[in-house]
């Protein structure tokens, strides 16, 4: 269920508002960013996220009939503005109807940005939901088509000049919250999957991690890098430690051989949280016992069992 957000007050949530930012939001944002006043469209469900958050976005959304009109109102609003027209469809007949417009606007040479709604990823290939090839649809008539909900379409997206961001899972799923390891994952496994040692550099890696990645969440103005005006997030690492040995090039060491164990000090908006390899915000044995208590409550509740290990613990 998608609902409208409100402050505390009782008026509508602002762009810029505290609190988790959806995919939505992080759409929507990065059109206000770009200087995206309007957008045209036939609304549907596999996009409610971006209508949600363009309901308090400073963006007028022009609701049309059918999805050829938006797209063709799109197409108009780039030629008299010169500015992208935006259109948001669903996928499967919504797109099908809106190709006219991207035909159109390829053939007029006029900018416009279609964005299609998709099913999810864990029903892809089944035939269902109208899924839709986006890609292989669009990419005949179109300057650019593409998707962004497969990782390995990283390098492609980045030779595109799409801004990415890299971030962390969760360690309910026993994955590891260090950034590190992810800027190393990046690195390393397109050079492997495509046998060639020039794909994501480290540099590239690294990027994605703090610039790039601050101007992919709309916040490049505020954070992101070192310089006067913005936050003063700093993270400092021990290389004296065996895995930058010997220290050549820093980055590299960061990106292939380090992880979180060397990080000393870590500065968030001029707030030390990290001294001396300790994080100085909480108490951390009262912390594990209360996610340890958690942890066996839930157990109890679901009902849900561990197989015991086939070796001894002791």
């Amino acid at each position: 269920m998608f609902q409208q957000r409100r402050t505390e007050a009782g008026g509508p949530r602002t762009a810029g508002a505290a609190g988790p930012r959806s995919g939505g939001r992080i759409v929507v944002d990065q059109l206000v960013a770009n200087g995206i006043d309007a957008a045209f469209c036939v609304p549907g469900e596999s996009f409610l996220a971006v209508l949600d958050a363009l309901h308090d976005a400073p963006v007028r959304l022009v609701t049309c009939r059918h999805e050829a009109a938006a797209a063709n109102m799109a197409v108009a609003y780039g030629k008299l503005t010169g500015r992208p027209g935006v259109c948001l469809v669903t996928r499967g007949p919504g797109a099908t109807q809106a190709s006219v417009g991207v035909h159109t606007a390829a053939q007029d040479s006029a900018p416009m940005l279609l964005l299609v709604g998709q099913v999810g990823r864990d029903q892809r290939g089944r035939e269902a939901f109208q899924e839709l090839d986006v890609p292989a649809v669009f990419g005949p008539m179109a300057k650019w088509a593409a998707e962004a909900g497969d990782p390995a379409r990283l390098p492609e997206l980045l030779a595109r000049g799409v801004k990415v961001a890299l971030g962390c899972d969760s360690p309910n799923n026993s994955n590891h919250l260090d950034i590190v390891r992810v800027l190393n994952m990046a690195a390393i496994q397109y050079k492997d999957a495509r046998q060639d040692m020039n794909q994501m550099p480290a540099e590239t890696a690294l990027e994605m991690a703090t610039l790039t990645g601050a101007q992919a969440l709309g916040l490049g103005d505020e954070l992101g890098s070192i310089e006067p005006g913005k936050k003063a997030d700093l993270v400092m690492f021990d290389t004296q430690r065996p895995e930058w040995q010997a220290l050549w090039n820093p980055i590299n060491n960061l990106v292939y051989n380090a992880d979180g164990r060397s990080v000393h000090t870590v500065v968030v908006d001029g707030r030390v949280v990290v001294d001396t390899y300790r994080q100085s915000f909480v108490d951390e044995s009262r912390l594990f016992a209360t996610v340890q208590e958690i942890g066996e409550r839930l157990q109890t509740r679901t009902g849900v069992s561990f197989p015991r290990s086939r070796w001894p613990v002791v």
